[in-house]
C-alpha cells in the first residue's frame, strides 16, 4: 500500500476540514466552513478521503465530526432530481460500497463525535 501524508491530502475534499495533533487526527465534515450538508460529490469524495487517511502511517486516531450546530442534518441536491435510474441507482451503490470498504481499511482507532442533528433513514425518502 502506498503512503500518504497529510500535507498531500488535507485540503483536496471541499466538505473536510483536517488538522493532526500528535498523532490524531480530526476530520470535520463541513459545507462552505458551515453544517455539513450530504452531496453527490461529498459521497464520491468520501472513499478517496478515507484511502488517504488509511494510507497515513503518522494517523494514531482519527475523530470525525462536524462543523456548527449539526453533523450532517440536511441533503444539498437538486430542487428537482428527477426521478432516479437505475443507472444512477447502480453508481450510488458502487460509491456507497468503495466509501464503507475504504472507511473499513482504515486501521487505527476511530472516533465518531456527533455535534448534533443527522439525517435519519425516512428523511432521505423525502
Amino acid at each position: 500500500m502506498d503512503m500518504s501524508r497529510l500535507d498531500q491530502y488535507a485540503n483536496k475534499y471541499r466538505n473536510l476540514a483536517m488538522e493532526r495533533r500528535e498523532g490524531v487526527l480530526q476530520v470535520s465534515f463541513h459545507s462552505n466552513g458551515g453544517p455539513f450538508k450530504f452531496s453527490g460529490r461529498a459521497h464520491r469524495e468520501l472513499g478517496d478521503a478515507f484511502v488517504d487517511m488509511a494510507r497515513d502511517p503518522e494517523d494514531k486516531v482519527i475523530i470525525i465530526t462536524g462543523t456548527g450546530d449539526s453533523f450532517c442534518a440536511s441533503l444539498d441536491l437538486p430542487s428537482n432530481p428527477g426521478r432516479i435510474t437505475a443507472d444512477i441507482w447502480s453508481i450510488i451503490y458502487a460509491e456507497g460500497k468503495r466509501m464503507l470498504m475504504n472507511l473499513l481499511e482504515i486501521g487505527v482507532p476511530i472516533i465518531g463525535a456527533a455535534n448534533g442533528p443527522a439525517l435519519s433513514m425516512p428523511s432521505w425518502r423525502r
